[in-house]
Order: structure tokens, then C-alpha cells, then sequence
């Protein structure tokens, strides 16, 4: 069996794309060297796993746009008609646009024979509003129907409206205010532990529509309100995959650099 796991990067925003990239990069070497790579495949494939796993994708991007300025070829097409099993597949998946990539996912985690809800929230739960518009589009473009449509299908009630609302992609990404900062604060407290049933609609609104940095601060100013912290609230007052949509969109803010940044991912989701 083949290469089994490679490095993969998400979706890239333009002021931090820069510091995204492998370093030295020179397009042109890397054309020249994949096709002496293909045209020995089968001698040596070092070459081949050197440079597609240690690339972003905006680089492989601009791997093949030179390929084919170069050599009057697709390097993809050229690549994978010689390519067979598991080695084929991982290639294939690393050179595809990442939303299409992530669209396929999305459409596997919900009608595939293994349904993976996990995989619902590694995504949608960690992304930007301009990420889930790419997504939804080639979404359409590729079922035939909307992505929340398939959501509203398929998942379990108190999850599937979380997903709902952060699908609209309306999450705030301006600036964070202090003032608002402890109102939610206060708000969710108000709806969560100083209540006998919580007030779930609160949490569902805060967590898909204010930005990752908001939360950060309200994580903080909720422990300074109450004394508990905001992770042990959500443990304790809601349950399933709502609780761990919450604690996902929740962890976002300390580990921003996640759902963008270089990732080793398994491409073992069939």
C-alpha cells in the first residue's frame, strides 16, 4: 500500500497566505522536476511525494498553471491516467480545489454508508463565512441541491438548526465590543446556568453569528463573571452534538490558525 497520509492546508486568506507558503518556491524547478517525476514513475517516486506534500494548495495552483504553460499539457490529467489503487486517490484528492475537496466531504459525512457528524463539525464549525459560500456553491453546483437542504435531511433536530444558522455565513467579523463582550456574557449565563432548562436559542445565535475573536473574549469574561468557565457551562447545560458543535466553535479562538493552517489530514474517509 501506498502513501497513505500527506499534508493538506484549508482554504487561505490573503493576508495570511504569505506566511502560509513553503519556502523556497520556485514554480518552475517544481514543473521541470514533476515531469521528469512522471515520465520515471514508477523508478522512483520521491519526487512525486516531496513536492505535492510539502506545497500549499495555492502553490500546487501555480505547479500546474506553469506545468501547463510549460510543457502544453495538464500535469494532473498527465499524472493521474498513470496512476492505479491508493497512491492514485490520495494525489487525485491532494491536487483538487480544497472547496470541491471539502464539498465531497460534507456530501460523504452525510449520505455515506459510515455517516460522520464529527466530520460536519471539523468543518463547518471552524471555517469563515467567505469559506462556507465556496463550499455551498459548488455544494449545489455538484448534488443538485443546497447543503442546508442535506442538513435539514439528515441531521439529528437540535444539530441540524446549529448547522443551519452557521451555513447562512452571516458570522460577524468586524470588531470586537468590550461592551457587547459582556453583555453575551451575561446573556448566556442568564440563559444557561441562572435558568432550570436552558435557553438553547441563545447559544445557538451567539456561537453561529459572532466572530471567533467575540468569543474569545466572552470565554474570559464569562469565567470573571461566575467563576466556572464557559466550557464547563456548556458541558453541564447542554448535551449530543448541539454541546459538541458549541465546544468546537468554542475552541476556535485559541486555535485559530487550525481550520486554515497546514494540517496533516488521513485520507482515509472513503
Amino acid at each position: 500500500m501506498r502513501i497513505e497520509t500527506v499534508k493538506i492546508e484549508f482554504f487561505y486568506q490573503p493576508d495570511k497566505l504569505e506566511k502560509q507558503f513553503h519556502h523556497p518556491f520556485d514554480s518552475e524547478s517544481d514543473a521541470v522536476a514533476l515531469n521528469e517525476a512522471i515520465n520515471t514513475l514508477g523508478q522512483s517516486d520521491d519526487a512525486l511525494i516531496h513536492i505535492l506534500g510539502n506545497r500549499t494548495n495555492e502553490q500546487r495552483k501555480r505547479i500546474m498553471e506553469t506545468y501547463r504553460s510549460m510543457f502544453n499539457q495538464e500535469f494532473r490529467d498527465k499524472l493521474l491516467m498513470k496512476l492505479t489503487g491508493n497512491f492514485k486517490r490520495t494525489l487525485e484528492l491532494l491536487l483538487m480545489p480544497l472547496p470541491e475537496y471539502y464539498a465531497k466531504l460534507l456530501r460523504r459525512s452525510i449520505y455515506g454508508p459510515g455517516k460522520d457528524e464529527d466530520l460536519l463539525l471539523e468543518i463547518l464549525c471552524t471555517i469563515t463565512n467567505l469559506q462556507i459560500r465556496q463550499i455551498k456553491e459548488i455544494y449545489q453546483c455538484k448534488f443538485g441541491k443546497t447543503l442546508e437542504e442535506s442538513i435539514q435531511n439528515d441531521c439529528q433536530s437540535k444539530f441540524k438548526h446549529m448547522l443551519t444558522l452557521i451555513c447562512k455565513a452571516e458570522r460577524n467579523e468586524g470588531i470586537v465590543s468590550l461592551d457587547k463582550v459582556r453583555n453575551d456574557a451575561e446573556a448566556l449565563f442568564e440563559a444557561g446556568e441562572a435558568q432550570w432548562e436552558t435557553e438553547e436559542a441563545a447559544f445557538n445565535t451567539l456561537f453561529a453569528f459572532e466572530s471567533y475573536e467575540h468569543l474569545r473574549f466572552v470565554f474570559q469574561e464569562y469565567e470573571d463573571i461566575t467563576g466556572r468557565t464557559l466550557s464547563e457551562a456548556i458541558e453541564s447545560e447542554t448535551s449530543g452534538y448541539l454541546k459538541r458543535a458549541l465546544l468546537t466553535i468554542g475552541e476556535q479562538p485559541f486555535s485559530v490558525f487550525s481550520a486554515f493552517g497546514n494540517e496533516d489530514w488521513i485520507f482515509n474517509r472513503k
